[in-house]
């Protein structure tokens, strides 16, 4: 429970350096019907100034804000990818080369059912997507010898490390 409870707070502190006040405005606005320019500069002054006050900053301030918030996001977020992929790099590893070998043997797979030499297949990576698309069983076949490669690779590491203790 805490963990979820950590990772919802992560990801709104994450998300809310996203959040950011517009630099003025973003709709063109002219001078009504028989207005003088000058009335609707005057009118546009007490405008912004108006919407100054309801945001509490002025466009330039509220911009530097949003860089200095930014900045510290991205730095935290970094840090917390960093330290995440140090933790989870068996996992990722294993995963990698599972899926990575999953996906030749469906390919191949897809190459021999067209009549398709398979290493014509792998030379031309244009010739994937139209191959993968058309069939649904590939990636049906891909994702099931992925799961087990994970398993298997998970497996043995795990065994090769209570044996080693």
């Amino acid at each position: 429970m805490k963990t979820k409870l950590f990772i919802s707070a992560l990801m709104v502190a994450l998300l809310s350096g996203c959040a950011t006040l517009p630099a003025g405005p973003s709709v063109m606005a002219w001078p009504g019907p028989g207005q003088a320019f000058e009335a609707f500069q005057q009118d546009d002054g007490v405008c912004r100034q108006w919407a100054e006050g309801q945001a509490g900053a002025s466009p330039d301030e509220a911009a530097n804000e949003t860089l200095g918030t930014g900045m510290a996001v991205g730095a935290v977020a970094g840090a917390v990818c960093g330290l995440l992929a140090m933790v989870m790099q068996r996992f990722l590893i294993c995963a990698a080369t599972a899926f990575g070998g999953a996906f030749r043997v469906a390919l191949a797979a897809a190459c021999f059912v067209d009549g398709v030499d398979w290493q014509a297949c792998f030379r031309n990576p244009e010739l994937t997507p139209s191959m993968l698309a058309s069939r649904w069983w590939v990636p049906v076949l891909m994702l099931g010898l992925g799961l087990c490669g994970l398993l298997v690779q998970l497996r043995s590491t795990e065994s090769r490390r209570s044996k080693a203790e």
